[in-house]
């Protein structure tokens, strides 16, 4: 990280990102359906950019039909948010287990392995748009990419979030050093920094 007048102040611990988990993606897990996905931050220039390539064809109209508007944003999404998913290996009491050696792949019934293509996110999203939502509200919460939090937690993962779906707000995870933000009000999963 480049040396910065703000480094040690609170504006600074608040709001400096860590621009390779930006890029790269943080794993998200979404406890209860047990996927976990490595998701990219949605304020980069190539998801913008990627949006502005699939509004394209509507630019001549004043308005964008709310249905085509979602699926331009999906493919936007399926292209440049979503870096890897799969599911967490279970301990033997049923607890998930953490860090990226316990990640294993998606599959299907038959076993098969479900890779995170563009393609593939896509059909994911457009038949589960919720899944959308949720990924799409992952990457716009600024606090995962928070280099305090990256910093606090080692590169590791972090205490898992009792949050849900329905908005409620959410109680920060014990911090070994009490001075830790909550990690999102609205995030409905626990994170994984690795």
């Amino acid at each position: 990280m480049s040396n910065s007048i703000f480094k040690g102040t609170k504006l600074y611990k608040g709001f400096k990102t860590d621009p390779t988990k930006e890029n790269n993606g943080v794993w998200r897990d979404h406890d209860e359906s047990g996927i976990v996905v490595k998701i990219r931050r949605s304020s980069r220039p190539e998801h913008k950019a990627a949006l502005r390539k699939f509004f394209k064809p509507f630019a001549h109209l004043t308005s964008v039909p709310p249905k085509e508007e979602r699926l331009v944003k999906m493919k936007a999404g399926a292209q440049e948010l979503v870096a890897a998913w799969g599911v967490r290996k279970l301990d033997d009491e049923g607890r998930p287990l953490e860090g990226d050696e316990n990640i294993l792949p998606l599959v299907d019934d038959e076993g098969n392995e479900i890779r995170a293509t563009e393609e593939n996110v896509l059909t994911a999203f457009r038949e589960m748009p919720d899944f959308f939502g949720w990924v799409s509200e992952e990457a716009d919460t600024f606090e995962h990419y928070r280099l305090a939090i990256v910093e606090e937690a080692g590169g590791n993962s972090l205490p898992t979030s009792t949050g849900s779906s329905s908005g409620e707000t959410l109680t920060p995870p014990p911090s070994s050093s009490d001075g830790q933000a909550a990690v999102s009000a609205s995030a409905p999963s626990r994170t994984d920094q690795s």
